[in-house]
């Protein structure tokens, strides 16, 4: 028996251009009004008239795409700076679900005796 699971596994060179074209439309589509609205949602809702500086660790400030822009918000780093941290955190998530799939999925796959193939969507 074979189980195909997806998993973008393509190399890290064609990696970072996906993820840094997936940013470029993001912010096409309106990424900056949109992290701003919600920080000012937050602010609102929370009744904080001052922030503070750095980064709460609760809720949609742990999502990857908004908790790198908080320091734009907050007026400590350029907007550009911050999608740069966005490329560096996505890549980061990648690894990580890497080790994850490697070290949990496919070991669990080969104890239950069942064959796992990864995909690259390149492939497909």
């Amino acid at each position: 028996k074979v189980v195909v699971v997806y998993c973008d596994w393509a190399d890290d060179e064609v990696l970072g251009d996906r993820i840094r074209g997936r940013i470029r439309k993001m912010e096409e589509a309106g990424l900056k009004a949109e992290v701003t609205a919600l920080y000012d949602r937050w602010i609102d809702e929370c009744g904080v008239s001052d922030p503070g500086l750095g980064v709460p660790n609760v809720g949609l400030f742990q999502a990857i795409g908004f908790r790198q822009f908080v320091p734009y918000l907050q007026k400590v780093k350029s907007w550009e700076d911050c999608l740069l941290d966005l490329e560096r955190d996505t890549k980061r998530y990648v690894k990580y679900q890497r080790k994850y799939f490697r070290g949990k999925v496919l070991k669990e796959c080969k104890r239950a005796g069942v064959q796992a193939v990864a995909v690259e969507m390149g492939d497909v």
